[in-house]
């Protein structure tokens, strides 16, 4: 399903730097800038394996008919990228979080287990916010400091219809901070991003943990990877299989991380590792 001109007034504003940036990161190269009485108004794109693919993208917003062509613009990009108009338009609007992803696999999203799905979410970035979650470290390895409310900040969707998807988008850059500013580093914005960075790592290690290992095993290493019962509980409550997806902000890029899947049989040892686990080893 195309977009339209109404369905980019119906959510939160999209900000054409966010389509800049999705291009200049994928199979685009720009080749053009259009300027009308000295005001850039349009860059012109083409796609590097099939240039006969061209997307114009509106960058003045005041232009007259400047929703119209972003509309065309967001409509031949996905076409292109094969994937729903409806899709790319979620992933631009999110251009300044950090997405993770909950792929529910097969089978009905009921609201059980939907709401298992987001229990599982605020758990995890729960753990990855206290005090690193038991020996996890980030990226720099010194411990995580209180987040100022960051739990408060994260914003959830589901997916389209049809589509098993929760999605949880973490601030990483303020509406207010240009493009490439250092100012988009500091605080509670930063810690968005250094918590979902522990998520990913947290993630990955139970996925290795829970790979046909005995079950004092899994639980031994889930301790020392610092992942405790409470988040370890919510994970296993959600029902496999589960893939995990994260998406880097638009507005600070970083290197791709593969997405990590979760099968029933990993759930359930997952569940049974937790029986095992210390009780102080919370989070």
């Amino acid at each position: 399903m195309k977009l339209v001109t109404a369905d980019l007034a119906d959510g939160s504003a999209l900000d054409p730097g966010m389509v800049l940036a999705h291009l200049r990161a994928g199979e685009w190269e720009q080749v053009d800038e259009h300027h009308l009485d000295g005001r850039h108004v349009v860059t012109l794109f083409e796609h590097q394996r099939r240039p006969e693919v061209e997307v114009h993208v509106p960058v003045w917003q005041e232009a007259r008919d400047y929703s119209r062509i972003l509309a065309e613009a967001i409509n031949t990009i996905a076409a292109a990228e094969g994937r729903s108009a409806a899709a790319l338009l979620s992933e631009l609007r999110a251009g300044r979080s950090d997405v993770l992803s909950i792929h529910a696999g097969e089978g009905t999203l009921t609201l059980l287990r939907a709401t298992a799905m987001l229990s599982a979410i605020r758990a995890l970035y729960a753990a990855a916010t206290r005090g690193l979650g038991y020996g996890l470290r980030a990226a720099g390895g010194s411990p995580l400091a209180p987040t100022n409310g960051l739990l408060d900040r994260i914003t959830l969707e589901l997916g389209e219809p049809g589509h098993r998807i929760v999605r949880a988008s973490v601030p990483v850059v303020l509406e207010t901070t240009a493009l490439g500013s250092h100012a988009a580093e500091r605080g509670p914005v930063r810690s968005g991003r250094r918590s979902t960075e522990i998520v990913a790592t947290l993630l990955d290690g139970v996925a290795r943990a829970t790979r046909g290992r005995s079950v004092q095993r899994v639980a031994e290493e889930l301790v020392a990877l610092g992942a405790g019962p409470a988040s370890c509980s919510a994970l296993a409550s959600v029902g496999g299989p589960l893939t995990f997806e994260i998406t880097w902000a638009l507005a600070m890029p970083r290197a791709r991380v593969s997405p990590v899947t979760l099968t029933q049989a990993q759930l359930t040892r997952l569940a049974r590792a937790v029986e095992r686990m210390p009780p102080a080893a919370s989070g």
